[in-house]
Protein backbone atom coordinates (compact mmCIF):
# COMPACT_ATOMS: atom_id res chain seq x y z
CA UNK A 1 0.00 0.00 0.00
CA UNK A 2 2.57 2.50 -1.29
CA UNK A 3 0.38 5.34 -0.70
CA UNK A 4 -1.61 4.43 2.16
CA UNK A 5 0.65 7.38 4.19
CA UNK A 6 -0.31 10.07 1.65
CA UNK A 7 -3.73 9.22 2.02
CA UNK A 8 -3.63 9.82 5.71
CA UNK A 9 -1.95 12.89 5.81
CA UNK A 10 -4.53 14.30 3.22
CA UNK A 11 -7.42 12.96 5.55
CA UNK A 12 -5.90 14.84 8.60
CA UNK A 13 -5.52 18.17 6.75
CA UNK A 14 -9.72 17.64 6.50
CA UNK A 15 -9.59 18.45 9.83
CA UNK A 16 -8.28 21.80 9.90
CA UNK A 17 -9.87 22.83 6.69
CA UNK A 18 -12.97 21.92 4.49
CA UNK A 19 -13.70 19.02 2.70
CA UNK A 20 -16.72 16.11 -2.22
CA UNK A 21 -19.27 14.47 -3.53
CA UNK A 22 -21.99 16.66 -5.82
CA UNK A 23 -25.00 17.72 -4.53
CA UNK A 24 -26.65 14.43 -6.11
CA UNK A 25 -26.10 11.61 -3.27
CA UNK A 26 -27.32 8.73 -5.03
CA UNK A 27 -24.62 7.34 -7.39
CA UNK A 28 -25.35 8.21 -10.72
CA UNK A 29 -22.73 6.70 -12.71
CA UNK A 30 -21.12 3.32 -10.86
CA UNK A 31 -17.59 2.71 -11.48
CA UNK A 32 -16.28 3.37 -14.46
CA UNK A 33 -13.50 0.60 -14.76
CA UNK A 34 -13.07 -2.39 -12.68
CA UNK A 35 -10.16 -1.63 -10.74
CA UNK A 36 -8.42 -4.92 -10.32
CA UNK A 37 -8.72 -4.87 -14.47
CA UNK A 38 -6.76 -1.49 -14.70
CA UNK A 39 -3.85 -2.37 -12.61
CA UNK A 40 -0.35 -1.37 -13.94
CA UNK A 41 3.07 -2.99 -13.45
CA UNK A 42 5.14 -0.22 -14.46
CA UNK A 43 5.82 3.00 -12.58
CA UNK A 44 2.72 4.92 -11.47
CA UNK A 45 0.38 6.21 -13.64
CA UNK A 46 -0.21 9.99 -12.79
CA UNK A 47 -2.78 12.27 -14.31
CA UNK A 48 -4.11 16.16 -13.89
CA UNK A 49 -8.18 16.35 -13.38
CA UNK A 50 -9.83 18.78 -14.84
CA UNK A 51 -14.21 18.95 -14.14
CA UNK A 52 -16.76 21.37 -14.66
CA UNK A 53 -20.97 20.31 -14.66
CA UNK A 54 -23.24 22.63 -14.64
CA UNK A 55 -26.52 22.14 -12.60
CA UNK A 56 -29.91 23.45 -12.35
CA UNK A 57 -32.14 23.47 -10.08
CA UNK A 58 -36.30 23.80 -11.06
CA UNK A 59 -39.03 25.62 -10.46
CA UNK A 60 -36.89 27.79 -8.95
CA UNK A 61 -34.15 27.76 -11.76
CA UNK A 62 -31.71 28.38 -9.45
CA UNK A 63 -27.95 27.79 -11.52
CA UNK A 64 -24.92 26.37 -9.13
CA UNK A 65 -21.59 25.82 -11.63
CA UNK A 66 -18.95 23.68 -10.01
CA UNK A 67 -15.37 23.57 -11.04
CA UNK A 68 -12.95 20.84 -9.95
CA UNK A 69 -8.95 20.06 -9.81
CA UNK A 70 -7.49 17.38 -8.68
CA UNK A 71 -4.35 14.84 -9.49
CA UNK A 72 -4.54 10.86 -9.59
CA UNK A 73 -2.06 8.36 -9.04
CA UNK A 74 -2.25 4.86 -9.50
CA UNK A 75 0.39 1.94 -9.49
CA UNK A 76 0.12 -1.67 -9.57
CA UNK A 77 -2.50 -2.21 -6.35
CA UNK A 78 -3.25 1.28 -5.07
CA UNK A 79 -4.93 4.26 -6.67
CA UNK A 80 -5.44 7.33 -5.13
CA UNK A 81 -7.54 10.62 -6.65
CA UNK A 82 -7.27 14.36 -4.64
CA UNK A 83 -9.36 16.80 -5.73
CA UNK A 84 -10.41 20.63 -4.56
CA UNK A 85 -14.23 21.22 -6.19
CA UNK A 86 -15.62 24.44 -6.09
CA UNK A 87 -18.76 25.71 -6.50
CA UNK A 88 -20.52 29.40 -7.72
CA UNK A 89 -24.21 30.22 -7.87
CA UNK A 90 -24.74 34.32 -8.01
CA UNK A 91 -22.65 35.77 -5.24
CA UNK A 92 -22.40 32.63 -3.55
CA UNK A 93 -19.29 30.24 -3.35
CA UNK A 94 -18.48 27.16 -1.96
CA UNK A 95 -15.06 24.79 -1.30
CA UNK A 96 -14.78 21.05 -1.39
CA UNK A 97 -12.04 18.78 -0.82
CA UNK A 98 -12.29 15.34 -1.98
CA UNK A 99 -10.40 11.69 -1.88
CA UNK A 100 -10.81 8.60 -3.30
CA UNK A 101 -8.45 5.48 -2.73
CA UNK A 102 -8.56 2.07 -4.33
CA UNK A 103 -6.61 -0.80 -2.54
CA UNK A 104 -6.43 -3.91 -4.60
CA UNK A 105 -5.74 -6.81 -2.16
CA UNK A 106 -5.40 -9.56 -5.32
CA UNK A 107 -7.38 -10.04 -8.49
CA UNK A 108 -10.43 -11.12 -7.04
CA UNK A 109 -10.70 -8.72 -3.70
CA UNK A 110 -10.03 -4.66 -3.71
CA UNK A 111 -11.70 -2.14 -1.47
CA UNK A 112 -12.62 1.49 -2.24
CA UNK A 113 -12.56 4.04 0.31
CA UNK A 114 -14.33 7.67 0.17
CA UNK A 115 -13.54 10.70 2.42
CA UNK A 116 -14.81 14.37 1.47
CA UNK A 117 -15.88 17.57 3.17
CA UNK A 118 -17.17 21.07 2.60
CA UNK A 119 -18.48 23.95 4.50
CA UNK A 120 -21.57 22.81 3.99
CA UNK A 121 -23.09 25.44 1.41
CA UNK A 122 -22.93 23.36 -1.51
CA UNK A 123 -22.11 20.22 -0.70
CA UNK A 124 -22.53 18.01 1.97
CA UNK A 125 -20.66 19.02 5.11
CA UNK A 126 -18.68 15.83 5.17
CA UNK A 127 -18.82 12.31 3.38
CA UNK A 128 -17.48 8.96 4.62
CA UNK A 129 -17.71 5.52 2.55
CA UNK A 130 -16.34 2.49 2.66
CA UNK A 131 -17.07 -0.68 -0.18
CA UNK A 132 -15.40 -3.80 -1.04
CA UNK A 133 -15.53 -5.19 -4.36
CA UNK A 134 -15.30 -9.14 -5.02
CA UNK A 135 -14.29 -10.50 -8.23
CA UNK A 136 -15.49 -14.05 -8.52
CA UNK A 137 -14.70 -14.40 -12.61
CA UNK A 138 -15.97 -15.10 -15.73
CA UNK A 139 -16.94 -11.04 -15.89
CA UNK A 140 -18.71 -11.26 -12.42
CA UNK A 141 -18.79 -8.28 -9.63
CA UNK A 142 -20.05 -8.09 -6.78
CA UNK A 143 -20.27 -5.18 -3.87
CA UNK A 144 -21.04 -3.94 -0.58
CA UNK A 145 -20.51 -0.66 1.22
CA UNK A 146 -21.82 2.09 3.70
CA UNK A 147 -21.38 5.69 3.45
CA UNK A 148 -22.39 8.59 6.01
CA UNK A 149 -23.82 11.87 4.10
CA UNK A 150 -23.97 15.10 6.74
CA UNK A 151 -25.47 18.47 5.44
CA UNK A 152 -24.44 21.20 7.67
CA UNK A 153 -28.46 22.06 8.95
CA UNK A 154 -29.61 18.63 8.43
CA UNK A 155 -29.70 15.12 9.87
CA UNK A 156 -27.26 12.64 8.76
CA UNK A 157 -28.53 9.88 5.90
CA UNK A 158 -26.69 6.47 6.09
CA UNK A 159 -26.35 4.55 2.43
CA UNK A 160 -25.92 0.93 1.80
CA UNK A 161 -24.71 -0.24 -1.67
CA UNK A 162 -25.14 -3.72 -2.61
CA UNK A 163 -24.60 -4.61 -6.11
CA UNK A 164 -23.91 -7.00 -8.98
CA UNK A 165 -22.27 -6.77 -12.45
CA UNK A 166 -21.44 -8.98 -15.32
CA UNK A 167 -19.43 -8.33 -17.88
CA UNK A 168 -19.97 -9.95 -21.55
CA UNK A 169 -17.72 -9.03 -24.16
CA UNK A 170 -17.76 -5.51 -25.02
CA UNK A 171 -21.06 -5.17 -22.80
CA UNK A 172 -21.47 -4.69 -19.29
CA UNK A 173 -24.37 -4.84 -17.22
CA UNK A 174 -24.97 -3.60 -13.59
CA UNK A 175 -27.49 -3.65 -10.68
CA UNK A 176 -27.06 -1.83 -7.92
CA UNK A 177 -29.04 -1.21 -4.52
CA UNK A 178 -29.36 1.28 -2.63
CA UNK A 179 -30.68 1.06 1.22
CA UNK A 180 -31.05 4.85 2.17
CA UNK A 181 -31.54 5.38 6.01
CA UNK A 182 -33.15 8.54 7.13
CA UNK A 183 -35.45 10.07 9.74
CA UNK A 184 -35.58 6.66 11.78
CA UNK A 185 -37.23 4.96 7.88
CA UNK A 186 -35.43 2.68 5.29
CA UNK A 187 -36.09 3.92 1.64
CA UNK A 188 -34.76 1.80 -1.45
CA UNK A 189 -33.17 3.24 -4.46
CA UNK A 190 -32.92 0.87 -7.54
CA UNK A 191 -29.85 1.70 -10.15
CA UNK A 192 -29.54 -0.70 -13.55
CA UNK A 193 -25.91 -0.05 -15.93
CA UNK A 194 -25.24 -0.35 -19.23
CA UNK A 195 -21.93 0.29 -20.57
CA UNK A 196 -20.59 -0.73 -24.02
CA UNK A 197 -16.54 -0.71 -24.42
CA UNK A 198 -15.97 0.34 -28.19
CA UNK A 199 -12.43 -0.21 -27.48
CA UNK A 200 -9.68 0.03 -24.92
CA UNK A 201 -11.17 3.09 -22.88
CA UNK A 202 -13.93 4.59 -25.08
CA UNK A 203 -17.08 3.77 -23.83
CA UNK A 204 -20.82 4.81 -23.76
CA UNK A 205 -22.46 4.66 -20.02
CA UNK A 206 -26.08 4.48 -19.31
CA UNK A 207 -27.45 4.55 -15.98
CA UNK A 208 -31.19 4.22 -14.68
CA UNK A 209 -32.00 4.96 -10.99
CA UNK A 210 -35.62 4.67 -9.49
CA UNK A 211 -36.69 4.41 -5.58
CA UNK A 212 -38.18 6.63 -2.55
CA UNK A 213 -36.57 8.25 -0.08
CA UNK A 214 -36.27 11.95 1.31
CA UNK A 215 -33.93 14.69 0.01
CA UNK A 216 -30.51 13.87 1.08
CA UNK A 217 -29.12 17.37 0.78
CA UNK A 218 -30.35 20.63 -0.46
CA UNK A 219 -27.83 23.68 -1.35
CA UNK A 220 -29.02 26.63 0.71
CA UNK A 221 -29.90 28.73 -2.04
CA UNK A 222 -32.02 26.04 -2.85
CA UNK A 223 -35.27 26.36 -0.65
CA UNK A 224 -38.30 24.81 -2.13
CA UNK A 225 -37.50 21.01 -2.45
CA UNK A 226 -40.29 18.97 -0.38
CA UNK A 227 -39.37 17.82 2.88
CA UNK A 228 -41.57 14.50 2.61
CA UNK A 229 -40.57 11.19 1.37
CA UNK A 230 -40.38 11.78 -2.79
CA UNK A 231 -40.63 9.22 -5.86
CA UNK A 232 -36.80 9.50 -7.61
CA UNK A 233 -36.03 8.73 -11.08
CA UNK A 234 -32.02 9.45 -12.10
CA UNK A 235 -30.92 8.79 -15.64
CA UNK A 236 -27.67 9.46 -16.50
CA UNK A 237 -25.31 9.14 -19.73
CA UNK A 238 -21.97 9.38 -20.24
CA UNK A 239 -19.49 9.05 -23.15
CA UNK A 240 -15.55 8.86 -22.20
CA UNK A 241 -12.65 8.61 -24.88
CA UNK A 242 -8.86 9.39 -25.17
CA UNK A 243 -7.74 12.28 -27.22
CA UNK A 244 -4.99 11.48 -28.29
CA UNK A 245 -1.78 9.84 -26.83
CA UNK A 246 -2.32 11.83 -23.04
CA UNK A 247 -5.49 12.98 -22.88
CA UNK A 248 -9.01 11.90 -22.34
CA UNK A 249 -12.02 13.46 -22.58
CA UNK A 250 -15.38 12.26 -20.67
CA UNK A 251 -18.99 14.19 -21.41
CA UNK A 252 -21.92 13.72 -19.06
CA UNK A 253 -25.55 14.73 -18.94
CA UNK A 254 -27.50 13.46 -15.70
CA UNK A 255 -31.90 14.14 -15.08
CA UNK A 256 -33.17 13.92 -11.78
CA UNK A 257 -36.99 14.00 -11.70
CA UNK A 258 -38.85 13.77 -8.05
CA UNK A 259 -42.46 13.78 -6.86
CA UNK A 260 -43.60 14.88 -3.72
CA UNK A 261 -45.57 12.12 -2.57
CA UNK A 262 -47.87 14.13 -0.68
CA UNK A 263 -48.47 17.01 -2.50
CA UNK A 264 -47.72 15.60 -6.19
CA UNK A 265 -45.40 18.58 -6.90
CA UNK A 266 -43.09 18.05 -9.89
CA UNK A 267 -39.22 18.44 -8.88
CA UNK A 268 -36.25 18.50 -11.43
CA UNK A 269 -32.69 18.92 -11.73
CA UNK A 270 -30.61 18.75 -15.01
CA UNK A 271 -26.92 18.36 -14.55
CA UNK A 272 -24.50 18.17 -18.26
CA UNK A 273 -20.75 18.33 -17.56
CA UNK A 274 -17.82 17.39 -18.51
CA UNK A 275 -14.43 16.52 -17.04
CA UNK A 276 -10.70 16.18 -18.82
CA UNK A 277 -7.89 14.42 -17.71
CA UNK A 278 -3.60 14.11 -18.81
CA UNK A 279 -1.21 11.71 -18.25
CA UNK A 280 1.86 13.40 -16.65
Amino acid sequence: MKYIGLFILVQLFYTKAIAENSCNIIDTVTQVTVFSDTTIKEKPQQKLLLSVDQLRYSPQEVNITQIGAGYSIKGKNDHLILKFNNAFSGHDYSAQLFSEYYHNFSKKDYINILLAGSDGKFFPAFIAGFSNFFVPGKGWELQAGARVYAPKNDSRSFVFPVGVSKQIDKHFFGYTLYMVEQKKQLSFVNNFNYRYYFKGDQFFSLNYGIGDRYNIFQPENVTDIPASKMNTQTVNALFTTPVGAKWNLELHFTYEHYKDSKSDKDFNIYMPGLMVSRKL
